[in-house]
This record gives C-alpha cells, sequence and structure tokens, in this order.
C-alpha cells in the first residue's frame, strides 16, 4: 500500500518546465504521486523507432506491473555495430537524433488502470538519499485481445530527449543511477476522495529499451 505520510521534497518549477526533487519515502507517498500526475505530459506519441533503425542503449526484460510502483534498472546494451541508417534523399540533411523509452510487448487486460511514467535519478549520497524524478507520460492501454481472439500485444514509445536532458544538468549525474519508474494513477470516488486501484490482472512488458533514433 502507498504511505499516507506527507511529502518530505518540493515540486519545483523553472523556467525549462517542472521537475521533482524529493527524498525515495516522499516519492512513494500518494500525495507526490498526484502532484506529479498533474505535470505529465501527453500520452506516449504514436511514433515507435524501428528496431533496425534504432540505437539500443539500455535494456529490461519481463517487466509486471502486480505493485503500485515499479522502478525498472535498465542495464547498458553493448554496442557492437551501428544500426542501418534509412537512405536520404540527395541534399536531405539526417535529422538531429533524439533519445526514447520504448515498451515493446505490452499485455493488459481490458479497462486496465492508467500508469504514470518517470525517468528517475537516484542519489548517489546514501545520507541524503534524494531523488529526481522527471515525468515523461502517461500509459494508457486498450488491452483485451484482437481480432483472432489472441492476446493484444502494443508497443509505445516516450520521447525522453528534454527530460533526459534535463536529468543529465544534475550534478554528478551518472546513467548507471538512471532508473524507469512506472506508477499506478490514483482515481477518484464519488466523495472525491483519492485511491490507487488494485489491478487483478497487471500488465506485462515484454522489453523496456533506451534507445536513440
Amino acid at each position: 500500500m502507498a504511505e499516507s505520510s506527507a511529502p518530505q521534497g518540493p515540486i519545483r518549477r523553472g523556467e525549462t518546465g517542472a521537475q521533482l526533487i524529493l527524498t525515495r519515502r516522499a516519492f512513494n507517498t500518494g500525495v507526490v504521486a498526484a502532484a506529479a500526475a498533474a505535470l505529465l505530459p501527453m500520452p506516449a506519441r504514436a511514433t515507435v523507432p524501428p528496431k533496425d533503425e534504432a540505437l539500443v542503449l539500455a535494456r529490461a526484460t519481463e517487466v509486471d506491473l502486480s505493485a503500485q510502483e515499479t522502478a525498472v534498472v535498465l542495464a547498458p546494451v553493448p554496442q557492437r555495430r551501428p544500426p542501418q541508417q534509412r537512405k536520404l534523399a540527395k541534399g536531405e540533411k539526417p535529422p538531429a537524433p533524439r533519445t526514447w523509452i520504448v515498451l515493446r510487448d505490452v499485455i493488459a487486460a481490458e479497462r486496465a488502470p492508467a500508469y504514470d511514467l518517470f525517468l528517475v535519478l537516484e542519489g548517489t549520497n546514501v545520507f541524503a538519499p534524494t531523488t529526481t524524478a522527471q515525468p515523461i507520460g502517461a500509459l494508457a492501454l486498450k488491452g483485451g485481445s484482437g481480432d483472432e481472439g489472441k492476446e493484444r500485444r502494443e508497443t509505445v514509445a516516450f520521447d525522453v530527449t528534454e527530460p533526459l536532458t534535463k536529468l543529465s544538468k544534475t550534478r554528478g549525474f551518472n546513467m548507471r543511477f538512471l532508473r524507469l519508474t512506472i506508477v499506478r494513477r490514483a482515481v477518484k470516488d464519488d466523495s472525491g476522495k483519492e485511491t490507487v486501484p488494485n489491478d487483478p490482472r497487471p500488465p506485462e512488458i515484454g522489453t523496456i529499451e533506451l534507445v536513440r533514433w
């Protein structure tokens, strides 16, 4: 269950966007999760980086969202050879590469709760374990079965170029401390009280990748 104590860190806003700086304990509270959700951008974009063109920087596999909050460790992927590049028209300049979080082979039940996603940079000081987080989007899945009765597998992507750029400006930034945190969104009942719904058939994610494309 989510803790009910008051948040121990402020929500800071700046000219470049919103950033959350809080203790790890505070990040787990429903109050902070609700405040963070209000800052989230629109749901995942329709664009999905092609597998054969995207450079995979880090990966996690077989992730399930049975917990109200899931912290995903993205393991670095050794770089063996560069991905294929699409052919450009004569005189066309290649677009500047961007960074994406891609969720592949996502399976969810119908009417699955929404989830909010954050890039989280954990602090290195065990005596002051602060966490810096950037909201990156909302995951709202269709779920259910496809036309042939098979479980529908979805692939969704989030452009995290700007959030990652902001986190990289944190003093002592190190990719080894970067996490993807997925939080089940709270809902309001008729009286206006917020609670985190149970999910008897939580979504399963085959692979999560941090890619450059």
